[in-house]
């Protein structure tokens, strides 16, 4: 009577059997959308029957649909894995839609779990291809996920990890700034970047950068978190090493009297050191990114460009002598010595320069001018011949009168 009530409709195909040893053994090779079973039965009753097939792992939806009404059967059935007991009597039409409704019901959640179940298995095989270090943890630092990479990086197993927290240090200097960082995470603002050292139980210490997102439930209390990491060790070793050498190079900069600029082929100021920043009066950071325009007369900027050009066509040391005025407006005689600098390819990209005050040599040259010019005048006015010739007879010097 319930198969034809079932498919008068079309939308349901029923299986009928006469005992429940006779289902079981159907399952073993037939799937089912949903099995609706009696409570009294032959051989077995409708909750043995529905602990057999959970015991196999059959997880199909099970409705009992019976003629007892008793609660402790209702209670026996839900706690062995039922999803709905619908109790026989009353009028058909009405039973028998709310026996399809429960059918209904059963399969769109057993479609909703197989759907989740797959959902997460597709999370989790992104997670685990990502080289990146993810794991989630309780606000205790209790490890709750995390992946291969995560595991492989500290070496240890998932089923060790999970339930426990990590056992690694980080520097005592380090742990105020990050409890900041974990702190400041807001339901409004639940993401941040953090990048610090970790000291690993073998003494080892490591850099690594990560991406935190705290999670909140509907009352704003915070849950757990979520991080995404990587290793950054060997990229912060360079980031240091590189520092310490730009930091070295500044420094022997600094140490230098005379002052030193780059700037790059549009004529734009990228470094300089403090003598420069004396020459032109102004700070480092108001000097970068201004260009020779900003601080010269467009003729003396547009010869710095002219000049630039030159090294940039044919890259080699440029040496010339020039007149320029300092930041106090006093004329000074200086030495340009500029050179290319290259970048990765290969190509000039800027131009290197070191300016050498070259004023007393250039005032004693013009005064042993003038004493030479003084001689030669003086020798001038005498009537009578004179000369200067050396030990093998050569003359290198005379008046007019001679």
């Amino acid at each position: 009577m319930t198969k034809g009530f079932l498919e008068k409709s079309g939308e349901f195909e029923v299986t009928t059997f006469t005992s429940a040893v006779d289902a079981i053994k159907d399952l073993e090779t037939t799937s089912y959308d949903v099995l609706i079973s009696d409570y009294e039965m032959p051989a077995l009753d409708g909750i043995e029957f529905l602990k057999r097939l959970r015991g196999k792992g059959i997880d199909t939806p099970f409705i009992i649909f019976s003629g007892r009404g008793r609660e402790d059967v209702l209670i026996e059935a839900i706690n062995n894995g039922a999803d709905f007991y619908l109790q026989k009597g009353g009028k058909p039409k009405a039973q028998f839609a709310e026996l399809e409704n429960m059918i209904r019901q059963s399969v769109s959640r057993k479609m909703a779990e197989k759907e989740l179940k797959k959902s997460e298995e597709r999370y989790r095989a992104v997670f685990e291809s990502q080289t990146e270090l993810i794991c989630r943890f309780l606000p205790n630092g209790t490890i709750i996920f995390a992946n291969d990479a995560f595991c492989n990086y500290y070496g240890i197993a998932y089923d060790a990890l999970i339930g426990h927290k990590l056992n690694h240090d980080v520097p005592e200097e380090e742990i105020p700034f990050l409890k900041r960082h974990f702190s400041d995470l807001t339901p409004d603002d639940p993401v941040g970047d953090v990048e610090h050292r970790v000291i690993l139980p073998n003494g080892e210490v490591r850099w690594q950068q990560w991406s935190d997102r705290a999670i909140f439930d509907d009352s704003g209390k915070l849950s757990e978190f979520q991080s995404v990491g990587r290793a950054v060790t060997q990229q912060k070793l360079m980031q240091i090493d590189l520092q310490e050498k730009v930091n070295y190079v500044q420094a022997l900069m600094d140490t230098m009297p005379a002052p030193v600029f780059y700037r790059d082929t549009k004529g734009i100021y990228h470094d300089c050191n403090r003598a420069f920043e004396e020459l032109v009066g102004l700070s480092k950071a108001e000097i970068i990114g201004k260009t020779i325009h900003d601080f010269f007369e467009k003729d003396l900027a547009d010869h710095y460009a002219m000049m630039d050009q030159k090294i940039v066509d044919n890259p080699h040391v440029q040496l010339y002598e020039y007149e320029i005025n300092n930041a106090k407006g006093e004329r000074s005689d200086v030495l340009f010595s500029k050179t290319a600098r290259f970048a990765a390819d290969g190509t000039v990209d800027g131009i290197v320069g070191v300016i050498m005050d070259i004023s007393e040599r250039k005032k004693m040259e013009r005064e042993l001018i003038e004493e030479v010019n003084f001689v030669q005048a003086l020798k001038d006015t005498i009537p009578a011949p004179v000369f200067y010739r050396d030990v093998n007879g050569i003359y290198h010097d005379c008046n007019l009168a001679f």
